[in-house]
């Protein structure tokens, strides 16, 4: 699968086939997701509830492989994006993960979309 048909797939899932934890803790649920490829950008979206109170984490890549994460409107620091893909039994996910520094302290967001 080429990246173009791989990525529509992704725009195409309902929120409630993604979940979201932080630090491997459960969070959620996952309210509205976007993400795609412009102008030499690409980027990732997503809107989340945690105890109630919306969030929007958004990871962008360029094309000299500069990466930024922006939790609800601040950039943070020392942002990384990964993309990755696993089978778990008869299931296809995809996830990905932001990580990121606040405080002094590595924070890592995980988001898994189930394609199967």
């Amino acid at each position: 699968m080429t990246a173009i048909p791989f990525l529509e797939q992704l725009v195409k899932l309902p929120p409630d086939r993604w979940r979201v934890s932080v630090n491997n803790t459960s969070k959620g649920p996952v309210t509205s997701h976007d993400l795609g490829v412009q102008e030499g950008s690409a980027w990732v979206t997503f809107g989340y509830l945690i105890d109630g109170t919306p969030h929007q984490l958004r990871g962008e890549v360029d094309v000299v492989g500069s990466q930024r994460v922006i939790l609800d409107g601040m950039q943070l620091e020392n942002g990384t994006i990964i993309l990755s893909n696993r089978v778990c039994g008869l299931s296809i996910r995809v996830v990905i993960e932001l990580k990121f520094t606040r405080g002094g302290e590595p924070i890592r967001y995980r988001f898994d979309g189930r394609l199967t």
